[in-house]
Order: C-alpha cells, then sequence, then structure tokens
C-alpha cells in the first residue's frame, strides 16, 4: 500500500499524534480515490451540542472502522441507505478509515488545519469571512443568528478566498454557521459555528430616513458636562442600553453621557432584529456652533448653517424674540439662551442652553471742562455708539442735578457759579432706570490775585526753581502746574484770590551766555530786574556780567523781577557754566634723530595766557611758553630710546586737557653688541614679497620683547617674537630683563637686503646658487621644504650653490638660504621653485595581428617603470620595465577595435595618459554558402573557404530564423545536414569560420522546405449534411507544416476529367487550421447537384516570393440531399393530424419521418403522412429529412397540436346567506392532453352572450380541465341583474388551441324589507327599504285583515308602485292588518318580502244609554270598530266587552 509522509507534517504541526505513530505513514483519503466511498462528510454539533458526526456514503455495502490517534477502533454507530454514520469523534484529531478491512488513509477532523475561517473587514451591513486556502477550500455560509439566537436575513457573494456576508443590521454581533468543502479531499465539513462572533460596524445615529428611530433629542445645559439623549422608536420590545462609560440613565430610553461622550446605541425592536449606532461628537451636537451677539440691551442668537432653528428662548424670562433677536433686556446682565434646532442632515433635534450677557453700559469719556469763568464753565463730553436715552449731569456742591440732558448735543453750560471756588462735575448715561460708571473732574472758578488792586495783599513773591525745577515757593512750598487759593482776611476786610497756571509759571525767558571766565545773564521784556547775583560767590559783575571766573565750573545766578501790571515778584534760579579750557591739538613729532626731535601744534582762539610742554623721562619741563610759537626742539636725548611729550594751555593756575605722543630715538640693532639680544633673523621674501619676518631670540626666561612702530606698538611678548613687517619701513625693538635693557631700529638698510639667486630644476632635481649683495654677509644653510614647512633636505656651511636630488616631480618647493652679518643678524632669503612635470612617453605605432597587438615607443624621462593598458576587455594594467619601449598584447579578438594607454610612472607620481587605437584583423568568412538539397524535413548544406594565413579554422551553422530551429554546430568540414525541420516552413541559416574561439562575419542562405502531399483518404468524414466540406490541410502524421495558400477544385462525377468549380484560399496559418468549403453554393459554375458524387482535389502552397513549394491530391465523395422547402401540419380535428412537405431541389432516394418519437422511412413519393385517434389538444413534433446515397440531409421539425372540443356545462344561481353566487359544473371531457387548460368566464350581461363574445370576456381562474370539480365563482354577484358565463378550453403556446361556450343566467331580487310607519286609525304609510344594489323596476303590495276571533286573513286589496314608499288610507280603526311586497327585477324575476302585521288606532266610542243603580252601571256605547275591551277610571280595571251593552255591578258606594 502505498504511503504518504505528509501525514507526519500534519502530525507534528497539529501535534495531534504521537511521532511513533509516524513510523507507518498512510495516504491522505481523498474521496474522489476511494471506490466504496462516494463521500465524506464531518457535521459538527450535531446529533447535540459539542459532537461531531462524521458520515460515510457509500455506492455499495462496505466495511467501514475509524481508529483515532490511540489507535481505538471506532465502529459506525448508525447506518442508513448505505451512510455509515460515527457519533462522538473528536472535532479536532486525525483518524485512520479502514474500508472493507484492507484500504487505509487518514483524514483529519480538525477544519481549521485547511481553511481556519475568521471573521474581519467589517462595514455597516457586512463583514466578510476569509480562510488561509483559498485554493482547494470553498466555504458556504448556512446561518446567521444575532446574540440573542435570533436568525437574520441575509445574503452572500463570494470570490477567491473570502466571503462576504452581506444585508445585516449595522454595529450588531452575530453568529456564523460554515460549511466547508477541501477540493484536494473532497472532504465536506458542515455545522461548523465559528468561535468568534463577527461584527459589522454601527453606523452614526440619524433620524432621517429611518423607519425605527421615529426621535432622538440631545440636550445640554450650561451647569453640566454631561449631554442627554432621549430616543423615541416607532416600536420597541426593550430599551436600551449604551456602550460606553460615564453613561447614566434615569429612564429606559433617556442617557445622560459624560465626557469623552463617544457611545454605541442598541435598541431591541419587537424581536425583530436590532437598531444600533454610534454616537460620537458630531452626532451630539458637540460641533455646532451655538453664539449670540450681544448689545447693552439685546441679544441676538446664531447656530452654525446646516440646522434648522425650531425655537429660542430665554430661560426663566417672558421676553418673546423677534426672529432671533431678543430685545429691552437689563445692561450687563447674564441670561441663559436655550436653542431647538434640527439637523438637516440627520433629522436629530438638539436642545442646547448658551450663556449670553448684554454689554455694560458705554459710559461718557473724555470729560473736559472748557471756558472757565468766575461764575460758569462750559462741560463736554464724547459717547461712543450706545443705546443711551439721556445723559445726566452732577455738580456739586449745590451747583446743580441735570438729569435727563439729550443724548445729542453732549455739552451743558454751568451757570451761577461762585468765584474762585472749587467745584466737582460728573457725567453718565441713562437706560430706563440703569446708569452707566461716572466720570467725573473737578474745577475752581477765577479769582485774580494782584498787590497793585488789593489793599489786604501789599507783596506777593514767587519763587520759581526752588527747592527743585518742578515746585515754586511763594510762603511754602507748591508744586507746579497747579492751582492755589490764597485768602486774606483782616477786621475790616477779606481777600481771596487764585494762582492761576501762567502765575505759577510765567514765561520769563532767562537765558545766559558764558566764556572760559565769564557769565552773562538775560531777562525777556514784560519784568522788571530788580537784581542778579552768583549764590555762594563774592564775584562782582559789570552790569549783568560776572567776570574773572574758573574755567568749566557751574555757577547759580537768581533773577528778581517784578511782572509788570500786577505787582508780583518772581524769584528764579538759573544755571550757568562757564566753559572747559580751549587745550592744543594736532601734536606732531618731526626731525628725530639719536639725541633730539622737533614738537609742533595747533590752538583754537581761547583765553589761554601760555603753553606747558612736558617730555619724559627726564628729558625736561618747559613751561611758560609763549602764545606766539606753537613748536619747540627737544635735544641731549638718549640714543634708541623711549620717550613721551605732552602740550597744554594754561590760564593762571588752571591748564587744559594734555595731548600726548611717545617716540624712540634711532639706533642700529647689533646681536654681537647686546648681552640681551642672542639673536635676530630677517626672512625675506616671507611671507609675501612686499613684506618680511622678524624673528627675535632674547633669552626667554628673563626678557619681555616688544616691538613697535614710531607711533604704534605692535606685539609684546615673554619669549621670542615673529612678526611681519613692511619692508623698507623702521621699526623699534625694546628688550628688558632685571639686569638692563636694550633698544635698537631697523632702518631701511637694514630690513632689506637684495641677493642675487639663480636656480633650475628636473623632474627630481633642483639647483641652486646665490650671489650676497653685501660684502660682509656670509652664507649659512640652504634648505628644501615642502609647502606644508616639513624639511625635505638641506646643506650647511659657507655654500653658494647646491643641487637636491630625489624630490616629486612637479611639486612646488621652498628653498631657503640664510646668511649672517657681522653684526650676527641673520638673514633668511625664501624661494619658491617647482620640480618639472613627469615625462609622458611617445606611442610610435600599434602593429595588429587577429588575436594580438604589439605596441612600440619612445621615451625621454627619468620614469622608474611604465603602467600599459589595454581596452575594451583585454589584458588590464600591465607594469613594464623603464628600460623596454616595445610590449606585445595577446588573446584579442578579431576584427575589434582596441584602445591602448601608456604612462610613465616615478614614485606615486604619473604622466598624462598617451592613448593610440587600432583594430585587430578580420576572421574571413565562408564562401557559396548553399542548400544542397532539400525535403519535407531535412536540409543538407554545403560552402567554400579560403584563407592566406593558412589557419586552422573550424565553421559554426546555425539556423537563423524559422519555426522550431535547430541547435548552432561547430564542424570541420564544408558540409552538414540538419533533420526534423518543419514542412513548409521558410529558413535561414548562417555559417560563421570560428578561429581560436573567434567567428567571422556569417554568410547565409535562406530557402523553404517541401510541403507533403494532402491526405484525402477520410474526406468523407469532413462533409456535413449542409454539404459543407472541411479540408484539412496537411497530413495528420506531419505537425507544423506552413502553408500560405491552398486551392480547391470540384466537380460532379469521377476523378478523370476536368474540375471546373474552384475556391482559393489564402493566408494559411498552421496545419491545425481548418477550410471549409460550401461545395453547393461556391459552386459558381453550377456542375454539382445536392446528393450527387463528386470529385475534389486540393492543392497546397507554401510561400512565394521566389520560396514557392506546392502539393496536391484528389478524392471523390457524395453530397448530402438538400434540405427541405417546407414541412407543414396540412389538417387538423380533435383526433386526426396531416403533415405535408416539399423539397427545394437535388436527388432523393427516400424521406426518414419521426411522429412522436416514432422513426419510419417512406418512399421519395408522396411527400404526405396522417396520423389519427389523437387525444385533443395534444401537441406532437413531426420531423423529416432526405435521404441520397445513404446520406441523411438536414431535418426540418414541425409541432402541431389537435384541435379542442366546445365545452359542456351547467350553471346556476346559488344563494349564500345574504348574497348570491354562480356555480357552474364542466361535462366530462373525452381523452385530451395533459396540458389542456379550461378558463371560467363572468360577466355583467346588458345585452346577450353573444354580444359578450364579440366584445370579449374577463378570464377567471385557469385550471386543468381534467380534473376540475364545480367551480364556484368568488365574484358576489349582483341580483335582479342579468350575467353571460362563459367557459374556455385551451392549450398554451406552441400552437394554442382553444374553443368556448357562453350561456346567460339571471340571478333573482333580494327581498326587500318592509317598513309600516306612521300609523293611524284609517291610513299608514309603507316603506320599502330596498336590499339589492340594482333598483326595482316596481313593487306589488298585498294587504289584508284578520276579523274578531279569527286567525283567518282576509286579503282586501293589492297596489303597484315603483317607489319605496306607499301611503294607504280608507283602513278600519283598531284593526289587525298583516301586508307583504312583492319586487320585480329588471331581468323579470320577482321575489315577496316576509308578511309585516299592525294594528290601526282605535277611534272614540259614542256612549249612547246608561242604566245606574245603586250598585251597577250600564252602559250602551257606538263605535266605527270592533271594541274588545275598556277600562273603568275609578278602579282602572279592564272589563271585557261582549256586546254592545256593558254593566258593572258590585259597584258598592256611588262611582
Amino acid at each position: 500500500m502505498a504511503t504518504d509522509s505528509s501525514l507526519c507534517i500534519l502530525v507534528l504541526l497539529g501535534f495531534l499524534l504521537p511521532l511513533s505513530h509516524c513510523t507507518t505513514s498512510l495516504p491522505k483519503c481523498v474521496v474522489q480515490n476511494l471506490i466504496d466511498v462516494d463521500n465524506i462528510t464531518i457535521n459538527y454539533n450535531t446529533p447535540s451540542e459539542g459532537q461531531t458526526l462524521v458520515a460515510i456514503q457509500n455506492a455499495s455495502a462496505g466495511n467501514f472502522t475509524l481508529k483515532n490517534s490511540a489507535i481505538v477502533t471506532v465502529n459506525a454507530t448508525s447506518e442508513s441507505n448505505s451512510t455509515h454514520y460515527f457519533f462522538n469523534v473528536s472535532s479536532s484529531s486525525n483518524y485512520t478509515l479502514v474500508v472493507n478491512d484492507t484500504d487505509e488513509c487518514y483524514f483529519t477532523t480538525a477544519y481549521a488545519s485547511i481553511g481556519d475561517p475568521t471573521c474581519g473587514a467589517q462595514n455597516e451591513s457586512d463583514f466578510q469571512l476569509s480562510w488561509t486556502d483559498p485554493s482547494s477550500v470553498t466555504v458556504s455560509v448556512t446561518e446567521v443568528t444575532d446574540s440573542s439566537g435570533r436568525p437574520a436575513n441575509f445574503s452572500t457573494s463570494s470570490e477567491s478566498g473570502k466571503v462576504v456576508i452581506d444585508g445585516l443590521d449595522s454595529g450588531y454581533s452575530y453568529i456564523v454557521t460554515i460549511s466547508m468543502a477541501d477540493s484536494d479531499t473532497g472532504i465536506e465539513y458542515s455545522g461548523i459555528e465559528l468561535s468568534d462572533d463577527c461584527l459589522t460596524s454601527p453606523t452614526v445615529c440619524n433620524v432621517a430616513g429611518n423607519a425605527d428611530l421615529a426621535s432622538m433629542i440631545v440636550s445640554k445645559n450650561t451647569s453640566s458636562e454631561s449631554v442627554r439623549v432621549t430616543f423615541e422608536f416607532a416600536s420597541l420590545t426593550e430599551c436600551c442600553s449604551l456602550g460606553v462609560s460615564g453613561a447614566t440613565t434615569s429612564d429606559a430610553n433617556l442617557f445622560d453621557i459624560s465626557p469623552p461622550y463617544n457611545a454605541t446605541f442598541l435598541a431591541d425592536l419587537n424581536n425583530d432584529g436590532f437598531f444600533t449606532c454610534n454616537l460620537d461628537n458630531a452626532t451630539l451636537g458637540l460641533d455646532i456652533n451655538f453664539s449670540c451677539d450681544a448689545t447693552e440691551t439685546t441679544i441676538k442668537g446664531f447656530v452654525a448653517s446646516g440646522y434648522s432653528v425650531n425655537s429660542l428662548q430665554l430661560l426663566n424670562s417672558t421676553v418673546t424674540p423677534n426672529g432671533n433677536t431678543f430685545s429691552n433686556l437689563d445692561p450687563e446682565n447674564i441670561y441663559t439662551l436655550i436653542f431647538n434646532v434640527t439637523g438637516t442632515g440627520n433629522d436629530i433635534e438638539y436642545i442646547y442652553e448658551q450663556e449670553c450677557s448684554t454689554n455694560a453700559m458705554v459710559a461718557p469719556t473724555d470729560l473736559t471742562l472748557t471756558d472757565r469763568t468766575k461764575t460758569s464753565l462750559s462741560v463736554s463730553w464724547s459717547y461712543a455708539p450706545g443705546e443711551a436715552e439721556s445723559f445726566a449731569l452732577e455738580c456739586t456742591p449745590d451747583c446743580g442735578s441735570f438729569n435727563s440732558l439729550p443724548s445729542t448735543p453732549t455739552f451743558y453750560l454751568i451757570e451761577n457759579l461762585t468765584e474762585a471756588t472749587s467745584y466737582s462735575v460728573s457725567v453718565k448715561s441713562v437706560i430706563g432706570s440703569f446708569s452707566s460708571e461716572a466720570e467725573t473732574k473737578t474745577f475752581t472758578t477765577l479769582g485774580d490775585c494782584s498787590v497793585t488792586e488789593s489793599n489786604l495783599l501789599t507783596s506777593l513773591t514767587i519763587q520759581l526753581n526752588a527747592p527743585s525745577e518742578n515746585e515754586v515757593t511763594p510762603f511754602v512750598q507748591f508744586a507746579c502746574r497747579s492751582e492755589y487759593f490764597l485768602n486774606l482776611e483782616s477786621q475790616s476786610e477779606t481777600y481771596s484770590c487764585v494762582f492761576e497756571n501762567t502765575m505759577l509759571e510765567p514765561d520769563i525767558a532767562i537765558p545766559c551766555d558764558a566764556t572760559e571766565t565769564t557769565i552773562k545773564g538775560f531777562v525777556v521784556s514784560g519784568y522788571v530786574v530788580n537784581s542778579i547775583q552768583l549764590l555762594a560767590s563774592n564775584k562782582t559783575q559789570n552790569g549783568s556780567i560776572f567776570e574773572n571766573l574758573d574755567p568749566g565750573k557751574s555757577y547759580n545766578m537768581t533773577f528778581h523781577v517784578t511782572e509788570d501790571g500786577n505787582g508780583i515778584e518772581y524769584i528764579y534760579e538759573q544755571e550757568c557754566s562757564t566753559h572747559a579750557m580751549v587745550a592744543p591739538t594736532d601734536l606732531t613729532l618731526t626731525d628725530r634723530t639719536k639725541t633730539s626731535l622737533s614738537v609742533s601744534w595747533s590752538y583754537a582762539p581761547g583765553e589761554a595766557e601760555s603753553f606747558a610742554l612736558e617730555c619724559t623721562p627726564d628729558c625736561g619741563s618747559f613751561n611758560a611758553l609763549p602764545l606766539s610759537s606753537t613748536f619747540y626742539l627737544i635735544e641731549n636725548l638718549t640714543e634708541a630710546t623711549s620717550y613721551s611729550v605732552s602740550v597744554k594751555s594754561v590760564i593762571g593756575n588752571f591748564s587744559s586737557e594734555a595731548e600726548i605722543k611717545t617716540f624712540t630715538t634711532l639706533g642700529d640693532c647689533s646681536v654681537e653688541g647686546s648681552d640681551l639680544l642672542t639673536s635676530l633673523t630677517i626672512e625675506l621674501n616671507a611671507p609675501s614679497e612686499n613684506e618680511v619676518t622678524v624673528i627675535v631670540g632674547p633669552d626667554a626666561s628673563t626678557t619681555t620683547v616688544s616691538l613697535r612702530t614710531e607711533t604704534n606698538e605692535i606685539a609684546s611678548v615673554s619669549s621670542s617674537l615673529a612678526y611681519n613687517l613692511q619692508v623698507r619701513s623702521e621699526y623699534f625693538l625694546n628688550l628688558e630683563s632685571q639686569s638692563g635693557s636694550y633698544s635698537c631700529v631697523f632702518d631701511n638698510n637694514t630690513v632689506a637686503v637684495d641677493n642675487a639667486i639663480n636656480h633650475n630644476s628636473t623632474e627630481t632635481t633642483i639647483g641652486v646658487s646665490i650671489e650676497l649683495e653685501s660684502g660682509n654677509h656670509v652664507m649659512k644653510s640652504i634648505a628644501v621644504y615642502s609647502e606644508s614647512d616639513q624639511k625635505v633636505d638641506s646643506v650647511d656651511g659657507n655654500v653658494a650653490s647646491y643641487k637636491f636630488s630625489g624630490l616629486i616631480p612637479g611639486t612646488n618647493y621652498k628653498v631657503k638660504f640664510e646668511s649672517e652679518s657681522e653684526t650676527g643678524i641673520r638673514y633668511v632669503n625664501t624661494l619658491t621653485i617647482s620640480t618639472q612635470n613627469i615625462i609622458a612617453p611617445h606611442i610610435l605605432q600599434l602593429s595588429p595581428g587577429k588575436t594580438s597587438m604589439t605596441v612600440t615607443w619612445n621615451y625621454t624621462g627619468e620614469a622608474e617603470n611604465f603602467i600599459l593598458t589595454c581596452s575594451p576587455d583585454c589584458n588590464g594594467e600591465n607594469n613594464v620595465s623603464s628600460e623596454l619601449r616595445t610590449y606585445a598584447i595577446a588573446n584579442l579578438s578579431p576584427n575589434t577595435n582596441y584602445s591602448v594607454s601608456l604612462i610613465a610612472v616615478i614614485g606615486e607620481v604619473n604622466s598624462t595618459v598617451i592613448e593610440q587605437t587600432s583594430q585587430t584583423l578580420i576572421v574571413p568568412k565562408p564562401n557559396d554558402f548553399q542548400v544542397t538539397e532539400v525535403s519535407e524535413t531535412s536540409v543538407e548544406l554545403s560552402w567554400s573557404y579560403t584563407d592566406n594565413a593558412g589557419d586552422q579554422v573550424q565553421f559554426n551553422v546555425a539556423c537563423n530564423s524559422g519555426p522550431s530551429c535547430p541547435s548552432s554546430r561547430n564542424v570541420n568540414s564544408r558540409i552538414t545536414t540538419f533533420n526534423d525541420l518543419v514542412p513548409g516552413a521558410l529558413y535561414t541559416f548562417e555559417c560563421r569560420t570560428v578561429f581560436q574561439g573567434h567567428s567571422s562575419e556569417a554568410e547565409t542562405v535562406t530557402f523553404r522546405m517541401d510541403i507533403f502531399q494532402p491526405d484525402l483518404s477520410d474526406l468523407q468524414s469532413k462533409l456535413d449534411n449542409s454539404n459543407r466540406l472541411s479540408l484539412p490541410i496537411v497530413s495528420c502524421d506531419h505537425e507544423n507544416q506552413v502553408l500560405s495558400s491552398a486551392i480547391v477544385f470540384w466537380a460532379m462525377g469521377a476523378c478523370n476529367g476536368n474540375l471546373n468549380s474552384k475556391t482559393f484560399i489564402d493566408d494559411l496559418n498552421n496545419c491545425s487550421a481548418q477550410f471549409v468549403v460550401d461545395l453547393i453554393e461556391d459552386d459558381v459554375e453550377n456542375t454539382v447537384e445536392f446528393g450527387s458524387a463528386v470529385c475534389v482535389k486540393l492543392e497546397l502552397y507554401s510561400d512565394a516570393n521566389g520560396f514557392e513549394k506546392n502539393a496536391s491530391s484528389n478524392q471523390s465523395i457524395n453530397l448530402y440531399p438538400d434540405s427541405l422547402a417546407s414541412v407543414t401540419c396540412a389538417e387538423t380535428s380533435v383526433n386526426s393530424l396531416s403533415f405535408s412537405w416539399s423539397i427545394n431541389s437535388g436527388l432523393v432516394n427516400s424521406y426518414k419521418v419521426d411522429f412522436d418519437s416514432t422513426v419510419e422511412s417512406v418512399g421519395s413519393e408522396p411527400t404526405n403522412k396522417e396520423y389519427s385517434g389523437l387525444p385533443q389538444g395534444t401537441l406532437y413534433r413531426f420531423t423529416v429529412s432526405a435521404v441520397s446515397n445513404g446520406l441523411e440531409g438536414s431535418p426540418f421539425t414541425v409541432e402541431c397540436r389537435t384541435d379542442v372540443e366546445e365545452p359542456g356545462f351547467t350553471v346556476e344561481a346559488v344563494l349564500d346567506g345574504s348574497v348570491y353566487k354562480v356555480n357552474v359544473s364542466l361535462n366530462p371531457i373525452s381523452p385530451a392532453s395533459d396540458d389542456l387548460q379550461v378558463s371560467f368566464l363572468l360577466m355583467n350581461n346588458t345585452g346577450t352572450c353573444e354580444e359578450i363574445q364579440t366584445t370579449g370576456v374577463l378570464e377567471n381562474e385557469t385550471m386543468d380541465a381534467r380534473t376540475v370539480t364545480p367551480y364556484e365563482f368568488e365574484e358576489v354577484v349582483i341580483p335582479g341583474t342579468t350575467y353571460c358565463v362563459g367557459v374556455l378550453l385551451f392549450t398554451q403556446d406552441p400552437d394554442p388551441k382553444n374553443n368556448s361556450a357562453f350561456e346567460t343566467i339571471k340571478i333573482p331580487p333580494i327581498a326587500p324589507v318592509v317598513n309600516v310607519i306612521n300609523i293611524g286609525s284609517t291610513s299608514v304609510d309603507l316603506n320599502v327599504v330596498n336590499q339589492q344594489q340594482t333598483a326595482f323596476s316596481k313593487f306589488t303590495y298585498s294587504l289584508g285583515h284578520f276579523p274578531l276571533y279569527s286567525d283567518s286573513l282576509i286579503n282586501d286589496r293589492s297596489a303597484d308602485t315603483g317607489v319605496g314608499t306607499e301611503a294607504i288610507s280608507d283602513l278600519t280603526p283598531g284593526t289587525v292588518y298583516e301586508i307583504s311586497v312583492t319586487v320585480e327585477a329588471s331581468n323579470g324575476l320577482n321575489e315577496t318580502s316576509e308578511a309585516e302585521t299592525f294594528h290601526t288606532k282605535p277611534s272614540t266610542p259614542t256612549k249612547v244609554t246608561d242604566n245606574v243603580t245603586s250598585t251597577s252601571c250600564q252602559v250602551t256605547v257606538q263605535s266605527e270598530q270592533i271594541v274588545t275591551h275598556f277600562r273603568h277610571d275609578n278602579d282602572k280595571k279592564i272589563y271585557n266587552f261582549w256586546s254592545g251593552n256593558l254593566q258593572f255591578l258590585g259597584l258598592g258606594s256611588p262611582h
């Protein structure tokens, strides 16, 4: 038995079987391969929850056993209809199936191992099942239930690897049961309930267009963060739940939701599914822009677009809005605005509270007091646009309250004020009982202070700018720019006045003018100067000028002035300063020598008395220098010494600022003559040709070095110094130590040395020589440095020339020449010199062969070696000795351009690349490449070859184009053969010479293969019954024959004459193509007939264009007879059919007819056939075809049905309760078709049935005519009318037949209801109530009465009438009558009502006589009616009346 190692793999992956069980592998159970098994199905949760059922159905009885992983046998627990059932099977194990105790295989009950369906990709109304192996597994959904177990309506759509379950409620969890089929094994799994619930996505809550959710109200107030949502449903079983934390509810359909608000809502709708939706911020209206705009007395509410406003309200307010604006509100008050809006896209109602505040009242601003007099003041203010109704102006004390001032203008004049009195004024805006904040200002009315006009005020002094510039001092200190009130009281009178701003800050302009020693004061007109003083000074004045003052000093001047007109004295202090002394400028040092220096300066006009000149250290003080000379010569200075010189102007004991400059006397620098200067080096021509570099080398531990020009210090360091200096300038060098100091000067000659230097260079050497300009200089060294100042080589000593070698070609070097003067100063000349670039070689010649090339060159440089490179793809880089001038390159390709480059190398430096290109020689191609012999499938090729070089070569022959090209080959000979080529195909072959692995150009030849003769031996079988011949283009023994065209010839008769008809076939593609020739239609020469023998010839051609091939064959065949021109059903009756037919043309031997699956052959004449004894209304199929030479032509079929007889039936009207219905009974029907139908027809008839037949009738119910029982029309017919009843026997398409019969039926009327009303003693009214839809044509009443003591009715009258009410008179009073009514309908039928009894009222009797005694009374009465009894009024007794007299006996006392 075959094994399958996949079992072990499955076991290991699923952990279902022990590893030891893998030692014997079993094949997987594949139903298609099991002979005794039709199918294997695994059903889960059957027969009870948690059990799995395995059912094995087989075509024949067999013995089946299951073994689990523990090799425990599980026998079938039930068998039914050759199906073996195994219960209590594990739902996730492997089982071994044993068939008839011989064949074994395994299968798994773990459906997850073949697919593992899972839910995912949910939308609002659907979710998707997918599984891991879509190629072999199909999944079907069998049941979908909700979490309550209710089945859900759903639809599915499938594609590879997934099933979409649609039509579900959104936002809900579903339990899905599926079945699976594994096409690899043929095993089916059913009853699988997915372990995970499948979810649909909830929709966004929306009332619009939702039949379930009737309304949804969202409300939010200002005092809470929570949102209240109220739901109302059209029908509801149980409500509701909200999937969100923080949601509280006090009612089943009312929820308070706290942030973050998002929630999922769920409602149970009448056991008819669930309503689910999402509540998000947008749905809850949290993004609705509820806003308001306010003024002082109005609030206007706004809602964002997309919402329709239902209403606006103010909480706890009776104010109604005008549109969305509330007016007449209190200013600066908080209101709660309630918005009620509906979302236009979702019909959700939102009730939101929004706090809005009216604005504070706009207060007046810019309160301005103008036009102040002693008794009045003008007040004005500004008012920004507001809603003020008026203004209120208040003046205190006791100057008035001015309310209800109009809103315009905004000013007021306050009058009747008291002179020199302080007041306060304020203004407010007013709206109703509300007023704004007040703006307040104070003022004082005017009252002038004057010394000249007052008896009490004898003097008034105002001291300005004391004690500070912002205060004045009358008697006490007051702030400037204020008003003060002065009150004087005496025994005789009082005096009050006001210091105004102009009095406290008079426009006294008191400037001063100054020089270095004088100050002069000025006062403007309008004031009288009393005195001017300099505070804290004993200086006298000359008029208004103070002289002999100290230069650059500040003085306080006091001005005492009196104002013209009022006698007030003002004391004003003014600070004035003398100018600083004018100092000398432009101090200039000239004519410097080793012992002297000239000093000069400038002096602007000033008050100097002399100049003072100072020279340090210890070089002189020169005071009292006259003003007439601004220069001086300082002498007796020390050589090479630094000095400082300054000059000042002098007035008395005062002197100006000094201008100072420093200088150094001249002195030559010498290393030999100084203990401190241990070395001094001057680098010439570095860093540039206009600069030199000075290097000073004193004792670093003891000496401080400084270097400066004549006026500026350059640098100061504590050790050696290097600095770039200008050529031919003077620089001063100072050295200082504990033991002493040293100073010297670099003059022009010292700094600049013009030495003559010569040099030359090669690729690796530099040669130099130097001629010293000064004879007292000697050479110390020559050194070579790199550009990064790394020393490369040097030579020491008094060497004037030297050659440096081993240098790098094409490189810049610094060469330094160091010499020394007799004073010990060293000089360094630096010169940049470059070695020459490396010399490149010159290629003289490239000498190519077929596969090699020789390179020759010359060279004159110092190269250490050469690098030779060849491209493309030759030998790469080659190191070549510097001694060689030739090199051979091998292993090249013939007829190829190669580029050869050569460079010279010195160290790591390469020369420029020298490159030259040449082509290797060509390999000669073969000659006279041609086809020697060709057949249908093979070709022989040959060629010649001549090579003067006599090289050993091979030849490569390859197929260049054509179908199924053979592989190329290398041959040594000049001939080769290729087999298995495609017949008729066009090929191109090429031949190349191969030399040392390289090929020449190709020589090509193009040819076409021969084609096979067509095989027509089976041509008859290629003819169809329409005489269309499918021609085989090539023989079936040869595939892939290539053809381009064909010609078909044919003619009637044997294949020994001319074939006149022919058809051309173009654009043939391959051997599998079939070409169809219609031997009749395409016979343009009319040489053939239907049913005749024909000769056919087929000629095949390959492509032309110089490569044409052809082949032909012929064969005789017989043609099919012509098709029939017509087949008709000639005659029909209830029990017989007759058929006839005709043929178009051609030869016919007989006809084959088929009637109702009965086939027979008939002669060529006659062409008709009759069949009888057939059931009515039956459809028959009749087929006929012509036969000629044993060939049957195309059949012609017609369907025909026997006729239907006229139906017989009876009809009656039946009263059903209070309505009439019509019943039809159909007579028995003779043998008929099983599709014979009957239809009953009913129509209200206003004419005759014949008329209805001509106008058409209404079709009622259709049923099988053979089994119909008495039929009752469902329609309630109208009483008193006439109907037409029709019965139609018929068949449907094809060839429908029918027959019908009609009968008229009259419907009786319904008896009327009789009411007797208005009963009198001799008359009544008769009311007849019609109980049917149609009116009566007339009715007749019959009236009779009952005689006394008789039950017999005496008919005394009758009458006809056409109306429903009749008055009947001339009746007998007190008589019993019986009346009935007979009605007559329009169809002539009548019906009588039930009888109605009534009593006429009695008339009043007439007393004739009476006989009265003490105990009896006898009365005689006369009446028109029969009197039966009477009543005694006194005792209320009733007495029978037996005659015309009545006697009362035993009455007792009189009555």
